[in-house]
C-alpha cells in the first residue's frame, strides 16, 4: 500500500522534529561530560585545602607526568609558552621532608614551586595523598600563567596566596562554546569560568575561553 500525502507530509513532519531534538540533546551530553571532568579538578582543589587546614601544613598540587614515562609519581615541570597542561593528571602531597618541593633540586618562593630544570620527583619521605590520572587522550587541559605557578600550595590557613591562573578543558571539538575553566585568583579562591556577556563562551580571568 503506498503512502497518501497526507501521511508522507507527517512522516516528514516528524523526521524533521526528531533531527532538530538530536542536536540539542548531543549538546546536553557533551556539555555535561565536559563539566564532570572539571568537577574533578575542582573538588581535587577543595580537598587539598581540607587537607592543609586539618593537618596544619601545606598540602601541594602539581601536574602528574605521562603515565607511561619512568616516573609517573613525578611533577612535570614542562612548559609550552605560557602554558602547561595538566592533561596527564595531576599529584596531592605533603612535602614531608621539608624541602620546599616535590622534589630535590626544586625551589620555592612563598607561593610557586619552580622547577630547575630536570622534573621534580615526589620524594620517598613526600605522602601523597591522592593522585589523578590521565583525562581523556582527545580532551586538552591548559593552565595559563605556568611560568609562574607550576603548582598550588595549599597553607594551614586554607589559603593559597599568589598568581592567579586559569584552567581551561576542551574537548574533541575544539569549539570554545563547549568549554570549561576554572579559576584561582590571588588568595586562592576558586571559581568557576562563566559567560558573563551572553556570548555563548566562558571567560577565563584574561577573557573568553581559547582552545586552539
Amino acid at each position: 500500500k503506498a503512502f497518501t500525502l497526507t501521511e508522507l507530509m507527517v512522516t516528514l513532519a516528524v523526521a524533521g522534529v526528531l533531527a532538530m531534538m538530536v542536536t540539542p540533546f548531543s549538546d546536553i551530553v557533551r556539555k555535561n561530560r565536559n563539566s564532570s571532568l572539571i568537577q574533578e579538578f575542582v573538588t581535587t582543589m577543595k580537598y587539598a585545602r581540607s587537607e592543609a587546614i586539618k593537618r596544619g601544613g601545606t598540602v601541594t598540587i602539581c601536574r602528574r607526568m605521562a603515565p607511561e614515562s619512568v616516573g609517573e609519581e613525578e611533577c612535570d615541570t614542562s612548559v609550552s609558552g605560557t602554558t602547561g597542561s595538566w592533561s596527564n593528571g595531576w599529584i596531592v602531597f605533603i612535602d614531608t621532608d621539608g624541602n620546599g618541593g616535590p622534589g630535590e633540586g626544586s625551589i620555592r618562593n612563598s607561593t610557586t614551586i619552580v622547577g630547575t630544570g630536570n622534573p621534580a620527583a615526589v620524594n620517598d619521605d613526600d605522602e601523597i595523598l591522592r593522585m589523578h590520572g590521565p583525562i581523556s587522550s582527545d580532551y586538552t587541559f591548559e593552565q595559563d600563567n605556568i611560568t609562574t605557578l607550576q603548582s598550588i600550595n595549599y597553607l594551614a590557613s586554607g589559603l593559597a596566596p599568589g598568581t592567579e591562573a586559569t584552567w581551561t578543558l576542551c574537548d574533541p571539538t575544539r569549539n570554545p562554546k563547549y568549554a570549561h575553566g576554572v579559576i584561582r585568583t590571588f588568595n586562592g579562591r576558586v571559581r568557576m569560568a562563566e559567560d558573563s556577556d551572553g556570548n555563548g563562551i566562558r571567560e577565563g580571568g584574561a577573557g573568553d575561553l581559547n582552545c586552539s
